[in-house]
């Protein structure tokens, strides 16, 4: 894995629980990476190819350039296809509100 981190400008850090992470991975076809429930929403913003997301318990996904996840009850389910090139940022709830005009209530009934 190569990549960047960097620590977010004193004015973010309310809205960001963590440094801003750069990634280009490579890994095995069919590796699944399990997004767990936590505090704080994980932003993933993808650059080489669309990041393949489910949810833990169906089948279908969804091929998307960008994904909000973390602040739900069950595992979402990204799949890698080889390669991964994005950036990466651990949202806090206020990030949340501030960049999508989403409540933190709103997050966890609809997840």
């Amino acid at each position: 894995m190569t990549g960047a981190i960097h620590q977010p400008h004193p004015a973010l850090r309310d809205y960001l629980a963590g440094p801003m992470v750069g990634y280009d991975i490579s890994l095995n076809t069919d590796q699944v990476h399990l997004g767990v429930p936590s505090a704080t929403a994980t932003l993933i913003i993808a650059f080489e190819d669309p990041l393949d997301v489910g949810w833990f318990g169906e089948r279908e996904s969804q091929k998307l350039w960008a994904s909000v996840s973390g602040l739900h009850l069950f595992p979402a389910l990204i799949r890698t296809h080889g390669l991964q090139r994005g950036i990466q940022l651990q949202l806090t709830p206020l990030g949340c509100r501030s960049l999508f005009g989403a409540r933190w209530q709103n997050w966890l009934a609809t997840a």
